[in-house]
């Protein structure tokens, strides 16, 4: 694939052919969301609402916790008793990737929220990790770097090349859903929002 003229349609049948699903996003740009019901992608989480502030703030963290089944079929949550934290939830840690042809090159960005499971009314959290994360991130993941507008964060990448392989692209893919989990990873902050992820 030329990365240099791929089109939305050409991003869309490579993920196809990967058994990837996907959907266009409002500006026509392609998107893939990662989320699932097992862990480490589902797990104990503690938040709240940043009282210092005088909007839907929140903060929280993933615990790591362990699921347990039990023999009702249910699943119990073991927190790690050195977390200090009791969860607030059990939540989805859900990635959602943007991949944007544009001009000489393909834009990726990489969105984070937490999705509490069993709530009376759909609510997500948009997660801004800790600025030790991002640095984190950056590092292992060379190309990425963290932005934000005021109302959301993201990871961002150009990427470029006029011979790119099915395996390279499936590389890239991957290489997302590895860096959105990353953005999980200790203490974040974030906004509330009242809807489901879409």
């Amino acid at each position: 694939m030329d990365l240099t003229r791929a089109t939305a349609q050409d991003i869309g049948s490579a993920l196809d052919r990967m058994g990837v699903t996907w959907s266009y996003d409002d500006d026509g740009d392609v998107r893939v969301r990662f989320r699932s019901t097992q862990p480490p992608a589902t797990d104990a989480v503690f938040y709240e609402f940043d009282t210092a502030k005088a909007d839907f703030s929140m903060r929280g963290q993933f615990l790591n916790a362990r699921a347990v089944p039990q023999g009702n079929g249910t699943i119990m949550w073991e927190v790690p008793p050195d977390s200090g934290l009791e969860p607030t939830a059990v939540a989805q840690k859900v990635v959602i990737v943007y991949f944007m042809p544009r001009r000489g090159q393909m834009e990726v960005q990489i969105h984070a929220s937490v999705a509490p499971l069993g709530q009376p009314q759909p609510m997500h959290i948009r997660v801004i990790p800790g600025d030790q994360q991002v640095r984190s991130i950056e590092t292992e993941f060379q190309g990425f770097v963290g932005a934000h507008d005021g109302t959301q964060f993201w990871m961002s990448a150009a990427v470029t090349g006029t011979d790119v392989d099915e395996m390279q692209f499936s590389q890239l893919v991957r290489t997302t859903s590895q860096v959105g989990q990353a953005m999980f990873e200790g203490p974040f902050t974030g906004w509330m929002y009242s809807t489901d992820v879409s």
